[in-house]
Formats: C-alpha cells, structure tokens, sequence
C-alpha cells in the first residue's frame, strides 16, 4: 500500500485533501484561502491523524503558516498560491542538534554573497523533507538575529538523509553546503 511505496504518500490521496479545501482553511484569503486560521484546522488534523493519513499536511502547512504570516503581499501570493492549489508542498527546516529545541537560534547560517546569500548548516528530523517542493528554512544572518527563507529542494548544495519516522511519514536530516541563493529567498525582513 501507500507506506511501502517509495514515497510513503499517495498522489490520489493528495489531490482529494486538495478538492476538499484541507490545504486552503488557515490561509489569507488573498492566496486563494478562506482566511479561518490555524484553530479551524484542529478538525481537520484530528480527522487525518484519526485515519492515519500519510500525506504531508502538516509540514506544508506549518511552512505555508510562516509564509503567510512573515512575508510581504507579493511574496505571499506567488509563494501560496500553489500551496492552496496543491501543486507545491513545504517543509519548515528547524530543528537542529545543540540548540535544544530552541526557537529564537540557529546554528545554520545566511551569509551574504554580493547578489544574495549563501545557506550552511544542518536541519535536523525535518518531516515531510522527502516529499518537499521547497523548504523553509530558519537561519542565523550577519545581524545576529533569526530569519526565515524559502528554498527550492532541488537547489545544489541540498543533501537528505531520509527516514522514517515511528509513524512511517517520510523525514530526513538536511544538510546545506554553500547553497546559493538569490536576495528574494529571505522571506520578510532580515532579523
């Protein structure tokens, strides 16, 4: 079935959370959302942990929330648009060894490159990772504070370590070695 196959997720089951407006309840609706926000999802993600639904909701959402919450109108829209429609999923890239769950660091980092920045470090258990069109991912910049910016998962540099976690979801660790990156990837201001 659809944990044994190579990418643990279903294309059929996918597009059927798609038609049922799963993907489009928490976003603005100036993305193609309907604008509820997060706490109308809590049916909705009792129901799919309820019938153990494999696909990648959750990761693409949690990202998808950061975009729609820290990026400006332009970027919002070009970058949801697709995720409302299902035709882009996410992943948020956070976690990391030593930092203890913590949320306000990073030892990743975003240096800049001339004509825009260059991503190095490590994200840890980053679920959803396998199956991810684009990543957001937490890094530390030059002014010392935490910013957010949006990768595209074939961008050079990437590598996976992929996994599973005990729930047969598709993870992975994510390393990134110079990956380069234009100045639009930093999704809102530079902290």
């Amino acid at each position: 079935g659809i944990v044994a196959s190579a990418s643990g997720a279903s294309d059929e089951v996918w597009s059927q959370l798609v038609d049922m407006c799963f993907l489009a309840i928490s976003f603005s609706t100036e993305v193609g959302g309907f604008g509820a926000g997060a706490i109308s999802l809590i049916g909705v993600m009792q129901a799919l942990g309820e019938f153990l639904v494999l696909e990648p909701v959750l990761p693409t959402l949690l990202a998808g929330r950061l975009i729609d919450r820290c990026a400006d109108t332009a970027t919002r829209i070009d970058l949801l648009e697709p995720v409302v429609s299902g035709k882009s999923r996410h992943a948020f890239a956070h976690t990391e060894d030593a930092t203890r769950y913590r949320r306000d660091i990073a030892n990743t980092t975003a240096t800049r490159n001339g004509t825009g920045w260059t991503l190095n470090g490590l994200k840890l258990f980053v679920i959803g990772a396998p199956l991810a069109d684009c990543l957001v991912v937490s890094a530390t910049t030059p002014a010392g504070g935490l910013s957010l910016f949006i990768v595209p998962a074939a961008t050079p540099g990437i590598t996976l370590t992929e996994f599973r976690n005990f729930d047969d979801q598709r993870a992975a660790d994510v390393r990134f070695d110079n990956v380069h990156l234009p100045s639009t990837a930093l999704i809102g201001l530079e902290a």
